[in-house]
């Protein structure tokens, strides 16, 4: 007898440190891509099914049942029970992963969309670089012109400037003489 209760207590220690070995681990895991999977009141399949969880459902294992071939699990909305461990994985299942898939698939498309209504065509592409290169000529042409034409007037100022030193200068030279001649004629008239 007294071996049988020692048994037992092995048992329930072994059964006590995976229950916490459960519980720290948390890892995330998820129904098998099966269309449902029964939750059950116990660890066989004997016993009464409670719920059913869905592909892909998210679950929290909380316990083994050693040779049962069963969890017990927690599933995200808080319901607990006992399910085949074969249909329990630790990677999301080919449903989740498609699903997400699709998603990301249907918001490239979607900008796919955008991008062939909003962006221009080859066509227009090529109509508007060549309409630039013309442009480009175009702006060119005028600032060789006005170059040309900036030079034309650098000179035609320099030339101007030294006409009208030239025309200071005999300005000068007339009014020296005119004053000269009028001092003159008044140092005759008072002598």
């Amino acid at each position: 007898m007294h071996k049988g209760w020692m048994a037992m207590l092995l048992w329930s220690a072994a059964g006590l440190a995976m229950a916490a070995e459960a519980e720290k681990a948390q890892e995330t895991f998820y129904i098998s891509d099966q269309l449902t999977a029964p939750l059950r009141s116990g660890a066989a399949r004997e016993q009464k099914i409670v719920n059913q969880l869905k592909a892909g459902e998210v679950v929290t294992v909380l316990e083994k049942a050693p040779g049962t071939g069963f969890l017990r699990v927690r599933s995200a909305s808080g319901i607990e029970g006992w399910i085949e461990a074969e249909r329990v994985v630790t990677e999301p299942p080919a449903l989740v992963r498609f699903n997400a898939l699709k998603r990301d698939f249907d918001a490239a498309a979607g900008e796919l969309e955008w991008i062939k209504n909003n962006a221009p065509s080859q066509e227009q592409l090529q109509q508007q670089a060549h309409e630039l290169q013309v442009r480009v000529v175009e702006l060119e042409n005028q600032i060789e012109v006005l170059t040309q034409q900036n030079s034309r007037l650098e000179e035609r100022f320099q030339s101007e400037v030294l006409y009208a030193g030239a025309l200071v200068m005999l300005a000068g030279l007339v009014l020296g003489w005119l004053v000269s001649a009028i001092k003159g004629k008044r140092r005759d008239g008072w002598h």
